[in-house]
């Protein structure tokens, strides 16, 4: 009975002791878990923000193509805009190409007109050299049928002296001379001076142009007077009293003849000279 008993109380500690022991080894089990499931979690975060970040990159990355690729294709765009404007611009110069000068071509041209004679002829002149700045529009002129003839001007005065006394001996006076002294002067347009005629020739108008172009300067050093009388005045003892010098202009011009045969409304390139350089300027001719 004792035994009996003794072997039961023995059996139930063992029990209970493999009760706690499971217990024990259970809450171990659960807490491993959660530290395996944390990790899983803390992994599956790191995983997902992993795919996202290239997922971000990637869709940066097709961003990035989509916008270059609309980039390039807006140059093509714009090359072929360009293109096109060219190939029309070329065309447009192609259409408006005078035409052939043949036998037939003359004889329509030059043919009597129904038209009646106009009243006037009004020429107009790009791109001239002002003689002073900020105005560089064009300039025309108007030719009355009656006497077709006109002169254009874009000029400047330049006055200079151009008569003079020469030195003379002057007595009781100190300095005991005068030094030459100018009387006369005179003027020089510089700039452009154009004089034109027109003639009317069935639907054509003969315009004949002849263009000057004057430069002129005052030098700032320089004697414009020779001879024994031309020469700087000393005293007697080799001092200086007056240089006795005499400003002249330098003056150039240049004249470029030329003609042209016009339409009215039409616009025409020529070549001027200035001095030694060529300028291009457009000349329009109108009926009025």
């Amino acid at each position: 009975m004792n035994v009996n008993r003794a072997f039961r109380d023995d059996s139930e500690e063992q029990r209970l002791t493999f009760r706690s022991g499971q217990s024990e080894r259970g809450r171990r089990s659960i807490e491993d878990g959660e530290r395996l499931k944390e990790r899983l979690v803390l992994g599956c975060d790191l995983r997902t923000r992993w795919r996202s970040a290239l997922r971000a990159r990637h869709i940066s990355s097709i961003s990035y193509r989509s916008i270059y690729s609309e980039i390039h294709s807006m140059k093509n765009t714009v090359r072929t805009v360009i293109i096109s404007l060219a190939a029309g611009s070329l065309a447009i110069a192609a259409t408006t190409k005078s035409q052939p000068l043949t036998p037939k071509r003359i004889a329509e041209l030059t043919a009597p007109s129904d038209v009646p004679p106009p009243r006037a002829y009004k020429v107009m002149v790009s791109s001239l050299q002002r003689p002073f700045p900020g105005d560089n529009g064009p300039i025309s002129v108007i030719l009355p049928a009656g006497k077709p003839q006109a002169v254009l001007e874009c000029i400047r005065e330049l006055r200079f002296p151009s008569a003079f006394t020469p030195p003379k001996r002057v007595a009781n006076r100190e300095p005991g001379f005068d030094p030459t002294l100018p009387t006369e002067f005179d003027t020089v347009n510089t700039g452009w001076t154009i004089r034109f005629s027109a003639k009317q020739h069935g639907k054509v108008i003969a315009l004949a142009g002849v263009a000057d172009y004057v430069e002129g300067e005052m030098p700032k050093m320089g004697n414009g007077g020779y001879g024994p009388l031309g020469a700087p005045i000393y005293d007697e003892a080799g001092k200086l009293l007056s240089p006795n010098v005499l400003h002249q202009p330098r003056i150039q011009t240049t004249t470029t003849r030329f003609q042209i045969f016009a339409l009215p409304g039409e616009t025409y390139e020529v070549t001027l000279y200035r001095g030694d350089k060529a300028e291009k300027h457009s000349i329009t001719v109108t009926t009025q």
